[in-house]
C-alpha cells in the first residue's frame, strides 16, 4: 500500500510542479529517513529473540503507521490537482458565458 501511494506521489510530482512544492519537505527530508528506517527494520526483522522479537514487532507496527501519512500526502496531491481543475473549469465557464451573451 505504501509503495503504491509513493508511486502515485512520484507520478503526481513529475506531472505537476505544484505537487512538488506541496510535498517538497516530505520528499527531501522525511522520505529518505523513512527508507533508512524501513531498511534497518528489514535487516533486524527475524534476527531477535525473546524481548528483542517483541520490540522488533512493535517497531514493525509503528512503521506500518507511516502508510497513513503517505496516503494523506498522496490525497493532498490529488486534491491540489482537483482544485486547479475546478478553478480552470470555473474560469472557462465564466468566459464562455460572457462570450455567449
Amino acid at each position: 500500500s505504501m509503495s503504491a501511494h509513493l508511486m502515485s506521489i512520484r507520478d503526481n510530482v513529475l506531472k505537476d510542479p505544484d505537487d512538488y512544492r506541496l510535498t517538497r519537505r516530505f520528499i527531501t527530508t522525511y522520505l529518505p529517513n523513512m527508507v533508512r528506517t524501513v531498511e534497518s527494520y528489514a535487516q533486524l526483522a527475524g534476527q531477535g529473540s525473546g524481548d528483542q522479537s517483541d520490540r522488533i514487532a512493535t517497531l514493525g507496527q509503528q512503521i506500518r503507521e507511516f502508510g497513513t501519512v503517505i496516503e494523506d500526502i498522496d490525497r493532498a496531491c490529488i486534491e491540489n490537482d482537483l482544485a486547479a481543475l475546478e478553478a480552470e473549469v470555473d474560469a472557462l465557464g465564466t468566459q464562455l458565458s460572457r462570450r455567449l451573451r
